[in-house]
C-alpha cells in the first residue's frame, strides 16, 4: 500500500512536474553549444543525482541552486515543498520490490504448506476440529491470492511510474530506493 500511495503522490505532484521541466530546460540550456545534447526532451532518473553535485564556474553554486532559484522565481513561492507531497517517499524508499515479492512468494509458499496440513484426513474420533482446520485453509488460500495480487498491483504501479520518467521497467531496487530518498 505504501508504495502505490507513494507512486500516486509521485505522479500527482505538480512541484515534482514543474521541477523536472527546469531541470531539463537547464540541462538544454548548459548543453545548447552541442546540437545533439542542446534539445533533449527527457532524461533519466539518474541524472538528478548530477542536478545536486554539478557546480557552476564559482564551485559553489549547483545546478540545482540554479533550479531551485528559477522555481521561485517562476512560480512566485518561498519554499518547495515537495516532501509534503511525497509524505509516504521515506517509507517507499525502504521497500524494495525485488525483495517485497520474495516474502511475498515465501508467505504465500508457507501458507500453501499450512493449508494443505489443514485439510489432510483425519479421524473424526480422534480430531473434532477437520471442520475448523478445513475454512481455515480456504481463508488462507483466499488471503493468499488476495495478497498476490496486491503485490501485482504494486509492481505495475511502480513499472508504470519509473517507464513514465523515462526508466527501464526493469529498476533495481537500490536505484528505486534512490529515486524514493533523493
Amino acid at each position: 500500500q505504501i508504495l502505490n500511495t507513494a507512486c500516486k503522490q509521485v505522479r500527482n505532484s505538480e512541484t515534482f512536474k514543474r521541477l523536472l521541466e527546469l531541470i531539463l530546460f537547464c540541462g538544454n540550456y548548459l548543453n545548447g553549444g552541442n546540437a545533439s545534447r542542446g534539445r533533449a526532451k527527457a532524461f533519466k532518473l539518474t541524472t538528478l543525482e548530477k542536478v545536486a553535485t554539478t557546480k557552476g564556474f564559482d564551485k559553489k553554486t549547483t545546478v540545482l541552486n540554479t533550479v531551485i532559484q528559477l522555481y521561485k522565481k517562476e512560480y512566485g513561492e518561498e519554499d518547495i515543498e515537495l516532501l509534503a507531497e511525497w509524505s509516504l517517499a521515506k517509507q517507499a524508499s525502504m521497500t524494495g520490490i525485488s525483495e517485497l515479492e520474495k516474502k511475498v512468494r515465501n508467505l504465500i509458499t508457507s501458507s500453501k504448506q499450512l493449508s494443505k496440513s489443514c485439510q489432510a484426513e483425519r479421524d473424526p474420533k480422534i480430531d473434532r476440529l477437520k471442520i475448523t482446520l478445513q475454512d481455515d485453509a480456504k481463508k488462507i488460500e483466499t488471503y493468499c491470492n488476495s495478497l498476490m495480487k496486491r503485490f501485482q498491483d504494486t509492481k505495475t504501479c511502480c513499472t508504470n511510474l519509473f517507464t513514465s520518467l523515462g526508466e527501464k521497467s526493469t529498476m533495481s531496487d537500490d536505484d528505486c530506493a534512490k529515486f524514493w530518498s533523493a
